[in-house]
């Protein structure tokens, strides 16, 4: 009898519509629309919005459309990236990763603000210390408001790292900062 588990090859496949590409901004600004953001957002308010590196197709269509619709809200908006060690780890090869995908300053006429720091904003009960983007707590308006760590933190190689080491635990955080500072929901 062999030591090792009867392995199987298994195959998943979505059925789901593809929206044609032509269709991706305005699909984007009637979803952010929905959400009734002018209620929240205030003129001159700075926005920090993510992007990540997971393979998100379109990523440079649908971040210009969000960065679209805050700025029609009279907000500063600018690219935060949502990554542990892609690019090397480093806030250059972070900044190149995402230009790639067609996601930069030039493009979309925002800054992208690439740093690696990070501000612990909380600690699970098993002790595991939640690093989030300090880039991103700077902003006036967060608008992914909750963050799942398990899947890519805005809290960099810090953030990643400690999820990893602690992987067993489920941590869905809501952190809204010690100032008032509204939270978009549903981003």
């Amino acid at each position: 009898m062999s030591q090792y588990p009867n392995i199987f090859r298994v195959r998943q496949s979505f059925n789901s519509p593809t929206l044609p590409v032509y269709q991706i901004p305005a699909t984007v600004a009637t979803e952010l629309a929905r959400l009734k953001l002018n209620a929240v957002v205030k003129p001159g308010q700075t926005v920090a919005i993510t992007a990540g590196s997971r393979g998100v197709a379109n990523i440079a269509l649908v971040i210009k459309a969000a960065v679209d619709h805050f700025k029609s809200l009279g907000a500063k908006p600018f690219i935060v990236p949502a990554m542990g060690s892609h690019g090397g780890a480093s806030a250059e090869g972070q900044r190149d990763l995402l230009a790639r995908y067609g996601v930069s300053a030039d493009a979309l006429g925002v800054p992208v603000m690439a740093s690696l720091a990070t501000t612990v904003i909380a600690e699970t009960a098993g002790g595991v210390r939640i690093h989030f983007s300090s880039e991103a707590l700077a902003a006036d308006l967060d608008p992914g408001g909750l963050c799942r760590l398990e899947v890519q933190p805005p809290g960099g190689r810090a953030g990643r790292a400690a999820v990893r080491r602690h992987d067993h635990e489920l941590a869905l955080v809501l952190y809204i900062g010690e100032r008032e500072r509204p939270v978009a929901p549903g981003l």
